[in-house]
């Protein structure tokens, strides 16, 4: 779900944030049967639809965003083996990577346009070219939000591997630029609106496996030997 900065741009153009998808590592820091501390590092795809159907005009905007998150957050854990729940909380730290959109719009038709595919630039339009490019000259690459969730641990073949189901919901703080951007060349009417920020509510699947550093280093003395003379 997106809030806008700007209230009422809703009543006129129709949002929608449909299912999505991310995929990456994770790491989890035990420090005792109840409390760890849980990172990850995600790759995230977002598609947005942004839609009007006037009596005079319609509109379709289409942009997908591609992003890098690292959420931190502190963990307490329920129950034994083989079925432990738990739940979580901690911010997020999300870097707008890249996007790129299509847009569809009577004043592209009848310009003999039927879609328009640009790419978003993070820069002032200056000399540069404008064709094929969306430009957002003061972007919010570096965006947190805030994650309350939980899930539940359940042992596989042994202790050591485990399938982790996790639910949660992200509070956004950041919105995604400061102003609207610079609207193509071909098109005067419709400026993409990047001041909102995310509300989302994700379900995660991750298998896990046991790593102790303790292990590594059994079997190997850290006493340096003296040579015999």
């Amino acid at each position: 779900m997106q809030v806008y900065q700007e209230e009422g741009y809703t009543d006129t153009y129709d949002p929608k944030n449909i299912f999505n998808w991310h995929i990456g590592g994770v790491l989890n820091y035990t420090t005792s049967n109840k409390y760890s501390i849980h990172t990850e590092l995600l790759y995230e795809r977002m598609k947005r639809i942004v839609t009007r159907e006037g009596d005079t005009d319609t509109l379709k905007s289409t942009f997908i965003y591609h992003f890098i998150n690292a959420p931190v957050m502190f963990r307490v854990q329920f129950g034994r083996s083989p079925v432990r729940f738990y739940i979580n909380a901690g911010p997020q730290f999300r870097f707008w990577a890249a996007a790129k959109g299509t847009i569809q719009a009577d004043e592209l038709i009848e310009n003999g346009v039927d879609k328009l595919k640009v790419k978003v630039s993070f820069k002032n339009p200056g000399e540069e070219p404008a064709d094929g490019k969306y430009f957002v000259p003061n972007p919010n690459r570096i965006q947190y939000a805030f994650l309350v969730g939980g899930g539940v641990v359940l042992d596989l073949f042994n202790k050591s591997q485990r399938l982790m189901i996790d639910g949660r919901y992200a509070f956004g703080h950041s919105i995604m630029a400061f102003n609207r951007g610079t609207e193509p060349s071909q098109l005067t009417t419709y400026f993409e609106n990047f001041e909102f920020r995310d509300n989302t509510i994700t379900l995660s699947l991750a298998y896990l496996f046991g790593f102790n550093p303790v292990d590594v280093r059994k079997g190997s003395s850290t006493i340096k030997q003296k040579k015999m003379k």
